[in-house]
């Protein structure tokens, strides 16, 4: 029973670790994400760009600092794009088609992301609105209630 135990553990092992080989051999694997450009003022162009794109899978990070199988994918992506010639705003205008505007760090001033960065400034613009005068009021009494005190 023990053996039986032992060889299907071995055999998963094994089948996971023959499955990764095959993958890179089929050029499918993501090993291509961290090969650097030739040019060096071409790569320093690519890694700014990456520092300006976010993982859409982690929450935060730059798909420069990210190990996820898609910011693989996308740095690879940059780096073709820019030994292509493009600019960095091709580029990023096209990552932002293709994933939206979450993918940049600093989005476009668009209607919808307008009202987003406005949202807050105007709720607490109302907020104080609506506070002062309930404040104003309860003064207002306390003075009435002390006037009245004083008469009597």
């Amino acid at each position: 029973m023990i053996r039986f135990f032992m060889l299907t553990i071995f055999f998963m092992l094994s089948n996971s670790a023959i499955a990764q080989v095959t993958d890179e051999k089929q050029g499918t694997g993501l090993s291509y994400a961290n090969e650097q450009l030739a040019n060096a003022k071409k790569e320093q162009a690519a890694f700014k760009l990456m520092l300006e794109l976010r993982c859409i899978q982690c929450q935060g990070q730059s798909i420069a600092d990210s190990d996820a199988p898609i910011a693989q994918a996308m740095r690879h992506q940059v780096r073709l794009q820019i030994e292509q010639g493009k600019q960095q705003d091709e580029i990023k205008d096209w990552m932002v088609a293709r994933y939206g505007d979450y993918v940049s760090f600093d989005p476009s001033i668009t209607g919808i992301s307008l009202i987003l960065w406005l949202a807050p400034i105007l709720i607490f613009l109302f907020s104080i609105y609506v506070v002062i005068p309930l404040f104003s009021k309860k003064k207002d009494q306390k003075i009435d209630k002390q006037n009245e005190e004083a008469i009597k």
